[in-house]
């Protein structure tokens, strides 16, 4: 990757990530409340990993000090929840019966959050729910910061770069999971960090590409299992350079990228035998999820294909937060993934030359494919049709991102991308202000 100048290397980074953390610290100041999208299976999880438990097994119920913190705190829903002061609560009072429905899937979200969570908690005295979503906001600032990073690394001028890290922070489906707790909030520091170690990868010996890309796809394998679609990134960009190049040590460096593949694809399996565990204890109990389909019910194939075409605009759908959902930023976000999809398409099909911009294009459109067929194909599997929650796309954003930002010339796409964030961001201050 070409270098972009001196002191904008972590000045314009720095810049991102506070101007990330002032917008999200701004929204999660009106969000008391627990997001009904699982957040309090997670934020039982992080407490019981900060405990030690980073393992919990499947149909494991929710602990009293998280179930304590939804009946004091509230949930973002129509769901009933017992009185605050109740002296020992009943998880069958809770949705889903109060079973954690994420237990069986360990994560490496809850034991970082956990343990960073309670510190935070005693120095500053703030309550765990604060303090973990405090957590999640940082990693979200740090993802946008490394967005504009790698933009910069991509020769994208320095005002560009850190619109586009701010963009895809701030978008409010993004930033909705930022600001709460839950696995996905580490989806854009995930994404970047990989797609930014495939790149600076070209000059690097094989053995050490080898050797970080292994380590790095396969934490964020052990992350959230479907983050595995990010093993892919490295393989084409590392391929495609292996193609223009044609010597050894490009090869090297491919046949690294397979090995890093393989070895997160092993723990993606190895982390989906407890998730499905934990499904089949759960489909034990239909009134808990129903979604195993009765006998003889023909697999939803239609409805299936439906979520992974809707996929290509991954900020369609409900934001848990009411605040967007009042506002129509939602559907800015949509139109605004709509811009950064189709400059993922012309980086693909327009830029022959440009072996990151096409490599960066055909990563993102088959990232977009392959997530939600990944899910779909578990789902078939186990007999079962739960739908593709668009939020699992998140992880793809910053390869999206990237695509622009290699895109040369890049003047009338990046207007239009500053512009989206002019936009976003006027219309924030407005809703708060």
């Amino acid at each position: 990757m070409a270098g972009s100048g001196g002191r904008a290397q972590w000045v314009v980074p720095l810049v991102t990530a506070v101007i990330v953390l002032i917008v999200g610290g701004l929204v999660l100041s009106t969000y008391p409340k627990l997001s009904p999208v699982d957040e309090l299976q997670h934020v039982d999880s992080a407490i019981k990993a900060s405990q030690g438990r980073w393992y919990l097994p499947p149909g494991e119920s929710d602990g009293q000090e998280a179930m304590r913190i939804q009946a004091c705190e509230g949930i973002d829903a129509g769901w009933p929840t017992p009185p605050c002061d109740t002296a020992t609560f009943d998880p069958a009072d809770f949705q889903e019966l109060g079973i954690n429905t994420a237990a069986g899937r360990p994560s490496l979200y809850y034991v970082v959050t956990g343990y960073l969570g309670q510190a935070l908690s005693s120095v500053t005295g703030a309550g765990f729910l604060i303090s973990a979503r405090i957590i999640s906001l940082i990693s979200l600032a740090i993802g946008a910061a490394l967005t504009s990073w790698a933009a910069l690394r991509l020769s994208l001028s320095p005002a560009l770069s850190g619109a586009l890290g701010v963009l895809v922070a701030v978008l409010p489906p993004v930033l909705s999971q930022g600001i709460t707790v839950n696995p996905d909030a580490w989806s854009l520091a995930a994404g970047t960090a990989v797609t930014a170690l495939a790149l600076g990868a070209a000059r690097r010996s094989p053995l050490r590409v080898t050797i970080v890309l292994t380590v790095a796809v396969t934490l964020t394998v052990l992350v959230k299992p479907n983050f595995v679609v990010l093993a892919g990134v490295p393989v084409i960009i590392l391929g495609l350079a292996w193609w223009q190049e044609r010597n050894r040590a490009a090869l090297h460096r491919f046949l690294g990228s397979i090995l890093a593949a393989a070895v997160a694809g092993g723990a993606f399996v190895a982390t989906m035998i407890p998730a499905y565990l934990s499904d089949s204890r759960l489909k034990e109990a239909p009134q808990i999820v129903n979604s195993t389909l009765p006998p003889g019910t023909p697999w939803p194939y239609g409805p299936a294909l439906d979520d992974i075409l809707r996929n290509f605009v991954p900020m369609y759908g409900p934001s848990p937060v009411d605040l967007f959902e009042k506002t129509g930023l939602v559907g800015l976000a949509a139109a605004a993934t709509v811009v950064l999809v189709a400059g993922a398409v012309a980086a693909a099909a327009l830029s022959p030359k440009n072996g990151q911009a096409l490599a960066l294009g055909w990563a993102g459109i088959l990232g977009l494919l392959v997530t939600p067929t990944l899910v779909y194909a578990g789902e078939w599997l186990s007999n079962a049709f739960f739908g593709y929650p668009q939020r699992y796309s998140f992880v793809v954003l910053p390869v999206l991102a990237l695509a622009w930002a290699a895109l040369r010339p890049p003047r009338p796409a990046l207007i239009v991308i500053t512009s989206a964030a002019v936009t976003l961001g006027v219309l924030y201050a407005y809703v708060r202000f």
